[in-house]
């Protein structure tokens, strides 16, 4: 696999392309092979289920952020079923949610679906594993028009989509001895747009790294290569499109550090990426070097800082955590050349625990109550929308959760500043959230929120939001088999 990543990034695409191709073939031939083990499942594993029922109703003050600002006032009803199943060798987890919206100024009934499940098995015993997920959402057809992303009230239904994405990775991970671990993971997946044929794509990647074992107890080092190639599908009536390009990225890297202490952790790290992507800014590819620095004086405190020089500029990383007996608080700011497909699709749930048990019950477990999650909130605003256009984000967030017996409370402050790689845009995007949970009892509970949204942008005239939701979840009833 180093043959294939050199070879791509200095002879030529060529070989990349038939080893790739030799790989999504044995990757269906592992697909059709899990299909055939998962009939079985049923008679060996053991099966939980959670079915839930909530109903929100949300006000916002500017739904299509323009300069009048036309009032948006919306409610939902989401019914949802959760189900985990574990074995011996195989883990999955789901949730499926048809979301009903009736909003004013729309005369019929929007149904918004959700999925999210995941998969890990593992094929060859602490050798070769497969993780594949699926998942239905709604994206934004245009960033520039609010859309709050709760699943159940959403204030601005015209500028939404559906969006479906599939990821299928097998992978190999092996000891060699005490002294490295090495992985070598496939990754393939595909996004599709409803109504929108020119969105869809499909990318395949490869990612290798070999890392330090137990044996270096203070001597912490990795190298790593990784190659991605993303296509589009080819729409005939849309040949003059500007961002949705075909594109590849590759990456070579290497970190060392020195651990000082249980509390410390110096590195440094440094590599060489190519990015063959659409823009209008600066190169991105080249050599890249940084340092790492991470402190852990407690259990309840962690700050770690990492700092890289990139072909796009700086790049930052700095996250600080301290958890009190009933709360937390963070703040975090990082930088990352970031494109809208990636939000779409979402990540792979890795269920790992850490000990490294791929199947931990408590991993397992924690993940479960996370997509069975029925509290609506306000997240963060995203520039996630069906362009396929990269921009270069700074994102800075400070956080408080406070958590008591029946209550709940959080609030979040973003300032997300946006560079769009080729029409030229910067934005400038505020955001505060309050957020309000009570349980009236393990299955009935109550939820408000609040939230301000203030986006500025070189082209236009700056816009503010309020929004308001208020609603309520029931847990209807779970079971076990």
């Amino acid at each position: 696999m180093v043959t294939v990543m050199v070879t791509a990034m200095d002879m030529g695409m060529g070989m990349v392309t038939v080893q790739i191709k030799m790989m999504k073939y044995v990757c269906y031939i592992m697909f059709i092979y899990l299909t055939c083990y998962l009939s079985t499942l049923k008679a060996a594993a053991e099966w939980e289920y959670l079915n839930s029922l909530t109903v929100n109703t949300q006000l916002t003050d500017n739904q299509d952020l323009s300069e009048s600002g036309d009032t948006g006032l919306s409610l939902g009803v989401r019914p949802k079923i959760t189900a985990k199943a574990e074995g011996s060798h195989l883990t999955l987890l789901g949730s499926y949610s048809p979301a009903f919206i009736l909003s004013n100024g729309d005369k019929k009934t929007d149904i918004n679906h959700y999925l999210d499940s995941s998969m890990t098995t593992e094929l060859i015993n602490q050798f070769l594993y497969i993780d594949a997920a699926a998942r239905a959402s709604m994206v934004q057809i245009s960033n520039r028009e609010n859309t709050s992303f709760t699943t159940v009230a959403t204030d601005n239904q015209n500028n939404l989509a559906q969006n479906f994405s599939l990821q299928v990775s097998p992978y190999i991970t092996q000891k060699i001895n005490n002294y490295a671990n090495f992985n070598l993971r496939t990754t393939f997946d595909t996004v599709i747009v409803s109504g929108n044929r020119s969105q869809e794509s499909r990318s395949y990647g490869v990612n290798m790294s070999l890392a330090n074992g137990l044996f270096f107890n203070r001597i912490q080092w990795s190298l790593g290569v990784n190659y991605n190639k993303l296509t589009y599908q080819k729409d005939e009536t849309n040949l003059t499109r500007l961002s949705n390009q075909d594109s590849t990225r590759s990456d070579i890297r290497a970190f060392t550090g020195y651990r000082y202490d249980n509390q410390w952790l110096f590195g440094i790290n440094f590599g060489y990426e190519e990015y063959n992507i659409q823009t209008n800014r600066a190169e991105p590819s080249k050599a890249y070097y940084g340092f790492r620095i991470n402190w852990l004086p407690t259990t309840r405190t962690q700050m770690s800082f990492n700092y890289e020089k990139r072909g796009f500029g700086n790049a930052w990383d700095i996250n600080l955590a301290h958890e009190f007996k009933r709360g937390k608080i963070s703040i975090s700011y990082d930088t990352q050349l970031q494109d809208s497909r990636t939000e779409q699709l979402g990540y792979l749930l890795v269920l790992t625990d850490n000990n490294g048990d791929r199947f931990g019950a408590l991993v397992n477990q924690a993940l479960f109550d996370s997509i069975a999650d029925n509290d609506e909130r306000f997240d963060k605003f995203t520039a996630s929308s069906i362009s396929g256009e990269y921009f270069l984000q700074n994102n800075l967030e400070v956080a408080y959760t406070l958590v008591g017996r029946r209550n709940t409370f959080s609030s979040t402050f973003n300032f997300i500043k946006r560079e769009f790689q080729i029409r030229n845009i910067t934005e400038n995007d505020y955001q505060i959230r309050f957020n309000w949970l009570h349980q009236f009892s393990e299955r009935l509970s109550s939820n408000f929120g609040l939230m301000n949204r203030l986006l500025t942008d070189n082209r236009i005239k700056d816009t503010n939001t309020w929004s308001v939701l208020l609603g309520g979840s029931m847990a209807v009833n779970t079971k076990s088999s």
